[in-house]
């Protein structure tokens, strides 16, 4: 049968059989039936060289598969096994996206050279909202509310005055396929008029009915996830006014997780019901048979059955969900057409089902989790008719907020909640703290529960490979199993003829290194030191090896304010500046006088102070103390000629101490004191930070003096390379 050429490249969706232009292999759906077929391209005249007509497609069939191959290679003969199964992946691929399509009646063959159709399911201008409705009869129309209007009506399509780069008119109708008529699409059937308030209310008792779900005790748990996936109809409010990939939006995974029969696809189930136009489907291997889909429907992705033995950072899956989370499209090469690239839209809400958490540290720290609990209810164990009803209407009322205030909801990307460190955390519920302005109880909510998934994360973020190794070391830190060593910090082990002293209190001591990590831990060396290097601890300015003894050690260096941030992410139940607590517990300061500034008091880690212009600085290293053993006289030390280079103009003072006259301070433990005098008039507040075995400044600070910016961020500069803390949110405060 002889065809045009140029029509078979349009009408059909085709690849190369060989790395020649010819021949194609097309294929086409007549019924539930699929029509295979082997075209030679020979100028403008398409010849059938082979056809198959399948039940069930060869790229869904392995031994269809096996059999389309042998056929084919009688009439190709050089066709590859290699490139027969790229071929098929590339249509299981677009079958999935529906690009596989109806074929035509010879009658209708010739392409229509005026007109363009494009099917969508949305389209937002600067005049109009439309959304693609469908109430499971015919076929789907578009809802479209005009921004300066109240008024809802619905399209067959919409023309927009668009042509192509070959003058045609483009028009846009509504995306079905079997997607939508077989229900791993949701579409809503109408908006339906309601106020947030109604929703939210409607929500809430929808997941919580007795019939539908048991919380176990933890219902503002579940409403948070109940509003997030309200959130999810606005999450296009968060795309950039020039779109880079990767930029200015976020979407979290929703994990419901637990055991077997503890209820994590029905609430699964539950909150598909009231996202954003969601796409079901089992958890697969496939990634394009993800991608594509959605690049169609830009909707919630709900996975069921999400696990694999391998969700590490280098799986595809990992890869899929970490890019969708960010808005990141998914970029490919057609090897039949390789001056085009192809870039798949991914960005929403991710619901999902599993029984295990992800190996990947970012994939997880994307994740917000519910854990799951088995109801010792008399449950119904499938779902209602009267659930899905119930499901369809809250789409309803949801689509017409949607359309209502799309233009009105604005979310702020500088808003932070009280008491979240977790900056992913954060802007998951942006969404939600946009909510509050329609609805302010939604905050009561997110208030509750917001701190407990916080802590949950911390406790799931504890078990990953980073987790590991920040609680092995707090381990050894929190009971004061380290040393310093020219004012940098290590840890070690403790004295074995004290072994009940901390090693900061004992004078002999061994540096603990990585092979110390390793075999606990059952790890390898090499693994152990890339994941420590990776956490960044160490100062910049730490030897590479130390001797103890007669022994050189490669020892485990840490920067407590470094140290620090990595405890409050990994460490659960840590609460923020534990780990300066623990430091000021087991290195108490000896009372230091000056000649002219008097005794300098043990430091208040209750508060620390707003640096606003430092007069006087007083730099003292603490010496060891509360030891059995102590360290050997040396020479006493009644002045100090080395000026840090904080402030000029400074001048040396003497230095006494409250040791008494048999406790002189050592050469090793003061090493310079300055003192800087400024005139003010304005009122004056004291701060101290205290390091073991860097520095105690003693800083007195003009609440209201006239300093100007380059100054103070010189000051806080010199401050920060000795480790202090500087609470610079209190700063700006001030300022």
């Amino acid at each position: 049968m002889t065809l045009d050429a140029k029509s078979v490249k349009q009408k059909y969706f085709w690849l190369r059989l060989t790395e020649k232009e010819s021949p194609i292999l097309i294929a086409s759906k007549r019924g539930p039936d699929y029509m295979i077929r082997a075209i030679e391209i020979q100028g403008d005249k398409a010849e059938s060289i082979w056809g198959d007509i399948q039940r069930k497609p060869f790229w869904a069939s392995e031994n269809k598969k096996r059999e389309t191959r042998v056929a084919l290679k009688k009439v190709v003969s050089d066709l590859t096994t290699e490139r027969f199964d790229e071929i098929a992946r590339e249509f299981l691929g677009a079958d999935e996206c529906g690009d596989i399509e109806e074929a035509e009646e010879a009658g209708d063959q010739e392409e229509d050279e005026t007109l363009v159709r494009r099917r969508i399911p949305a389209l937002i201008t600067d005049d109009f909202i439309a959304e693609e409705v469908w109430d499971g009869k015919g076929t789907p129309r578009f809802a479209v509310k005009h921004f300066d209007g109240d008024k809802i009506d619905f399209w067959d399509k919409i023309d927009l005055g668009e042509t192509d780069e070959r003058g045609r008119s483009i028009i846009y109708l509504p995306l079905f396929n079997d997607h939508v008529r077989k229900g791993m699409v949701l579409l809503p059937r109408e908006p339906k008029e309601t106020t947030f308030a109604e929703v939210i209310n409607d929500v809430f008792e929808f997941i919580l009915d007795d019939k539908n779900f048991d919380p176990c005790g933890r219902e503002d748990e579940v409403k948070l996830d109940g509003l997030i996936s309200i959130g999810s109809w606005f999450l296009d409010r968060l795309a950039p006014n020039i779109r880079l990939a990767g930029i200015g939006r976020f979407a979290p995974i929703l994990s419901m997780r637990g055991p077997s029969g503890s209820g994590k696809n029905r609430l699964g189930n539950l909150l598909r019901l009231i996202s954003y136009r969601p796409f079901f489907d089992l958890s697969k291997t496939k990634i394009p048979s993800l991608f594509r889909p959605l690049d169609m429907w830009k909707g919630t992705l709900v996975l069921d059955e999400m696990d694999f033995d391998k969700t590490g950072e280098t799986a595809e899956l990992t890869h899929f969900l970490n890019c969708r989370a960010t808005g990141t499209p998914i970029g490919r090469q057609s090897p039949d057409r390789p001056n085009v690239g192809e870039a798949f839209e991914n960005f929403g809400l991710t619901i999902i089902t599993q029984r295990r958490p992800f190996q990947d540290d970012a994939t997880e720290g994307r994740t917000i989790l519910y854990h799951c609990e088995k109801t010792e209810r008399k449950m119904p164990t499938v779902e209602l008719d009267e659930t899905v009803d119930r499901g369809l209407d809250l789409q309803d009322k949801l689509l017409y907020l949607r359309m209502k205030y799309w233009r009105d909801f604005k979310i702020d990307k500088e808003a932070w909640l009280d008491n979240i460190s977790d900056p992913r955390l954060n802007a998951a519920l942006l969404p939600v703290l946009a909510m509050a302005r329609f609805e302010p109880r939604v905050l009561d909510v997110v208030r509750a529960v917001a701190n407990k998934i916080e802590e949950a994360k911390r406790k799931t973020k504890a078990s990953s490979t980073d987790g590991i190794i920040i609680n092995w070391i707090w381990r050894w830190a929190e009971g004061g199993n380290y040393q310093v060593r020219n004012m940098f910090k290590y840890l070690a082990k403790p004295d074995p003829e004290h072994p009940e002293m901390p090693a900061i209190e004992s004078v002999g001591h061994e540096p603990i290194v990585i092979r110390d990590i390793s075999d606990e831990l059952n790890w390898k060396p090499r693994w152990v030191r890339r994941v420590i290097n990776s956490l960044n601890l160490a100062p910049d300015e730490a030897p590479n090896v130390i001797k103890v003894g007669n022994k050189t050690y490669r020892p485990v260096w840490f920067t407590p304010r470094r140290l620090e941030k990595q405890l409050r992410e990994f460490v659960p139940q840590y609460k923020k500046w534990d780990l300066f607590q623990v430091l000021r517990k087991h290195e108490p300061i000896i009372p230091v006088k000056l000649e002219e500034l008097g005794e300098v008091k043990p430091p208040n880690f209750g508060a620390l102070p707003c640096l606003f212009t430092v007069t006087q600085v007083t730099e003292v290293t603490v010496p060891m103390c509360g030891t059995k053993k102590p360290p050997a006289p040396r020479e006493a030390v009644t002045e100090v000629t080395q000026i840090p280079p904080i402030l000029k103009n400074s001048k040396v003072t003497k230095v006494t101490h409250g040791g008494g006259e048999e406790n002189p301070p050592q050469v090793s433990s003061v090493t310079s004191v300055t003192t800087v005098t400024e005139p003010t008039t304005h009122d004056i507040i004291e701060a101290v930070f205290s390091f073991r075995g860097a520095s105690v400044f003693k800083v007195k600070i003009a609440e209201k003096a006239g300093v100007g910016m380059d100054r103070l961020n010189v000051v806080l500069e010199e401050f920060e390379k000795k480790n202090a803390v500087i609470d610079k949110g209190a700063m700006v405060e001030v300022l």
